[in-house]
């Protein structure tokens, strides 16, 4: 929202949390989607007074395309509204932020969220830890891990961001053709328009893709098997 109150940007999560919701991505839906929205409504950004802003959410710092799509669409500042719990790979999902910052030369601004009414996680569960990194992947505020509520700030200094892009070792070489050619032709990728027809009505729907492209890499050879039961649904555990 811009100060006026007026919504300016409206990001739609492309992919799902841990697979412990049934929803629709834009991915879903696609050719709808592009028929209603437009295909700049996929990865949007908004031109501000602070400098072109983008939108990710939660696990999505874990998909690396979703980050270099919203910065071929001009975004500068990544914000990054998360639910991120205690457990063992914590500053796993730091490196991560750190990581798509410097990938696409941009800001990285991560809110995470801490105590909450009637969390059923626990009160002590939620992580805490926003933090604001800049495009050398430097963490420059973060505020400290555990629940309670806090605020931190740091400068965004959009033209030094501008000074680097036109330096980065990534700018102008990423090989968007040759990518587009390997995604095509990849295994075991989620396809679009699985519920264009027929609207999602539980989360069995969704595991079961998930469990078929992994078994599509299997069965084409691409990956080798794993000594273990391939049925077992390993995001399960963390519910």
């Amino acid at each position: 929202m811009d100060p006026r109150g007026e919504i300016i940007l409206k990001h739609w999560k492309h992919n799902h949390n841990a697979f412990l919701l049934p929803y629709t991505s834009p991915c879903d839906v696609y050719d709808e989607f592009i028929r209603r929205y437009g295909r700049e409504a996929l990865f949007p950004v908004v031109d501000t007074p602070l400098g072109r802003l983008g939108c990710l959410t939660c696990c999505e710092c874990m998909f690396p395309e979703l980050a270099r799509c919203t910065v071929f669409n001009g975004a500068e500042v990544i914000l990054h509204p998360t639910s991120e719990f205690q457990d063992q790979i914590t500053e796993t999902t730091d490196f991560l932020k750190i990581a798509r910052a410097v990938d696409t030369v941009s800001y990285w601004v991560s809110a995470n969220i801490g105590e909450y009414a009637n969390a059923a996680r626990g009160l002590g569960a939620s992580r805490g830890r926003s933090l604001i990194i800049d495009y050398m992947g430097q963490i420059l505020a973060a505020t400290p891990p555990g629940p309670g509520e806090t605020t931190t700030r740091a400068t965004v200094d959009i033209n030094m961001l501008r000074y680097q892009r036109n330096r980065s070792i990534s700018s102008g070489t990423v090989r968007t053709e040759m990518f587009s050619h390997e995604y095509a032709a990849a295994k075991g990728g989620w396809r679009s328009n699985l519920w264009l027809d027929q609207p999602i009505e539980g989360l069995d729907e969704t595991r079961a893709v998930r469990q078929r492209n992994i078994r599509e890499n299997y069965e084409s050879g691409v990956w080798p098997e794993p000594a273990c039961d391939l049925d077992q649904d390993v995001v399960s555990v963390r519910e």
